[in-house]
């Protein structure tokens, strides 16, 4: 479609590790964190309404968290918000934050082209970085929850989008 081809040129080349760390060096990661999952979530937020990381800092905020449980926030237009830092442990799956990263899509069961291009680049990019790291969605790990209401591991591995 003519949205995919306005998209892939900007936004198919996988991200950089320095835009993914900001200053923060692989070495300090690595000596406070063994990262082994890449978890993804959705905000279960209106699809097509759009949101931003300050917003869910605020929302992590009121439930009385430090600040956003997530790593990364993807918008609507597929732009990546930086949450907590990487050497910091998420709150985003109870269980499993220590060893994790967790990545959010604005919206509840439609993403679009653009979110998925950035969550597909941020992965792949995170897969690099971390050697072994396994892709899941929340509600792989979290069997009461749906989120981020599609098989990640089919979308990932396979290019199957799926809703669950």
């Amino acid at each position: 479609s003519s949205t995919w081809n306005r998209l892939l040129p900007r936004l198919t080349g996988i991200w950089p590790v320095s835009k993914l760390m900001d200053t923060q060096s692989k070495e300090v990661i690595m000596a406070l964190r063994k990262i082994d999952k890449i978890i993804v979530h959705c905000a279960d937020t209106p699809d097509g309404k759009d949101f931003t990381i300050k917003d869910i800092d605020r929302w992590h905020k009121e439930r009385g968290w430090q600040c956003c449980g997530y790593h990364h926030v993807i918008r609507l237009d597929g732009t990546i918000e930086n949450g907590r830092p990487l050497a910091q442990i998420g709150a985003h799956c109870k269980g499993y934050n220590e060893n994790s990263i967790g990545i959010c899509l604005i919206g509840r069961r439609e993403f679009t082209p653009a979110q998925l291009v950035s969550l597909r680049n941020l992965i792949g990019s995170y897969r690099k970085l971390f050697p072994g790291s396994e892709v899941f969605g929340h509600y792989e790990l979290c069997r009461y929850k749906s989120c981020p209401n599609f098989n990640v591991k089919d979308w990932y591995y396979g290019g199957i989008f799926k809703q669950i």
